[in-house]
């Protein structure tokens, strides 16, 4: 099979992880590792760590780490990175073909394609207290059209920038394994001496990394109780509606800021030199909010379908004594009507199928998260190589990343969903998903939690060995697994 061609016009990508790295003396990317995502969120928040962050930051408040280093969170997305995929854009679109494009280097098409306004980019400021989007939605993002904005004092947001860097996608590869759920990131390019969004709150936790220039931020925290750690990202408040910032830090080139979801904020530039940052978010709908809307229907209905209880009729009459008219009185057939409620939920929470509910969030975050960054060697050794395999029962396998994939048991099936064919820039309409005998099972068990290690085929615990290779075939074919050679 012939291998996938080289596109000639790519963004030029930063260095990558592994390179970024070892620059700062590190090591963290070498192999996949069960906690690669964790080493490298452990230098995002340096020196920090992970232990005092949930314990001290997490959901209470902010977190501010001042560096005085502003080469740290160099090589991960700046202005350059812009520049550069506003100008393959506007090159392939005047190119009768991207084989033109000799100017730019890069193995990934998909960096190439075409940069829309509202799809890709947006352009705000903000202006006499109000936040304006400038922008007409759906237009091709040409790099007069960006620049002069910007020159006008708009900020430029690159939305989902890990389609464009193949940083960006390393990265939230591996926070993604971390948190356990979707993350996501955005730039921030914003002219000297301007805002670019009105105060507000997201319905995410938020990460900042100062990758250019300085930024002054207003952290107003919480406006309310009912607000507080909010599943919903608020509109646009006014500067009376937020008073006065319980915290203003000023972010310099390799400062970090830690916002937890609901915190209102706000940010401008410096008179006299540009800000670029990146935001990281997790934790979107990955709350016990979220879990108990997914479960609890599904929790009624089984406990409806196994136990005659819940099926039994109201006490007649009781609209005669329940109500908010009779809530102040006392009599006994209240009593008596809340103790059976009471014994009906503590049945149906017996009952509760915690792990299928589990399982149904899991593949829900999965629509959003990027499929596996893999490193050369991984390459090689699964699909995207394009090469021929010929699997044996002595072959070498792993999953070609720790949260590639999740085994569930649905019905008299053992089904594995996975995120290797997921896109890096949009949700997945539809993660894969393989379907397995439920004898399987086990041996499908093996090579999920055997990552990082290589198992040879015929560890896997399936009784026949034509089993066992039709296993590991369909997994390779998917992308789920790689083959070591």
């Amino acid at each position: 099979m012939a291998a996938k061609r080289k596109s000639s016009c790519s963004v030029s990508p930063p260095p990558p992880l592994k390179k970024l790295f070892r620059s700062h003396g590190l090591d963290i990317l070498d192999n996949p590792s069960e906690n690669c995502g964790q080493r490298f969120f452990e230098w995002i928040i340096h020196p920090i760590s992970v232990k005092a962050f949930y314990s001290e930051y997490f959901e209470k408040k902010p977190l501010f780490i001042k560096r005085d280093k502003s080469s740290y969170y160099d090589g991960l997305f700046h202005t350059s990175d812009i520049q550069s995929l506003l100008r393959c854009s506007d090159l392939v679109e005047n190119s009768a073909s991207r084989s033109d494009a000799k100017d730019y280097d890069g193995d990934d098409d998909e960096a190439c394609d075409d940069v829309r306004f509202g799809n890709d980019l947006d352009i705000t400021k903000y202006v006499d207290g109000k936040r304006q989007t400038v922008h007409v939605s759906g237009e091709r993002a040409e790099p007069l059209k960006v620049w002069k904005y910007f020159n006008d004092g708009c900020s430029i947001r690159i939305l989902r920038p890990q389609k464009y860097s193949k940083t960006m996608w390393q990265m939230l590869s591996v926070l993604d394994q971390f948190f356990g759920c979707m993350t996501g990131v955005n730039s921030y390019l914003t002219p000297a001496g301007t805002q670019g969004f009105a105060p507000h709150y997201d319905d995410v936790d938020v990460f900042v990394l100062q990758t250019e220039g300085a930024k002054h931020w207003k952290i107003h925290g919480n406006l309310n109780e009912e607000t507080t750690l909010s599943r919903y990202s608020s509109g646009n408040f006014t500067q009376e509606e937020v008073g006065d910032p319980v915290l203003e830090v000023d972010l310099h080139a390799g400062d970090f800021l830690y916002l937890p979801r609901s915190f209102i904020h706000q940010a401008n530039s410096f008179p006299d030199q540009h800000s670029f940052h990146i935001t990281v978010s997790a934790n979107f709908r990955n709350t016990w909010a979220d879990f108990l809307e997914k479960s609890i229907p599904v929790a009624l209905q089984s406990a409806i379908e196994d136990d005659v209880s819940f099926r039994r009729s109201l006490p007649r009459n009781c609209i005669e004594y329940m109500g908010a008219l009779h809530s102040d009185r006392e009599d006994s057939r209240r009593d008596d009507f809340e103790k059976n409620l009471v014994e009906l939920v503590l049945k149906m929470v017996r009952s509760f199928p915690i792990d299928s509910a589990v399982d149904q969030i899991a593949k829900e975050s999965m629509k959003y998260q990027v499929p596996p960054f893999l490193l050369e060697s991984d390459v090689s050794r699964s699909t995207s190589s394009r090469a021929e395999v010929s699997i044996t029962s002595h072959s070498m396998i792993r999953l070609v990343s720790a949260n590639v994939a999740r085994l569930t048991i649905e019905e008299d099936l053992a089904v594995i969903y996975h995120i290797a064919r997921n896109s890096r820039g949009f949700m997945t309409e539809s993660i894969g998903k393989e379907e397995f005998d439920i004898d399987f099972a086990g041996g499908l068990d093996y090579i999920l939690t055997s990552f990082p290690d290589f198992v040879s085929v015929n560890s896997i615990p399936v009784d026949d060995s034509d089993d066992q290779i039709s296993i590991v075939q369909s997994l390779y074919d998917c992308g789920v697994i790689e083959i070591k050679r």
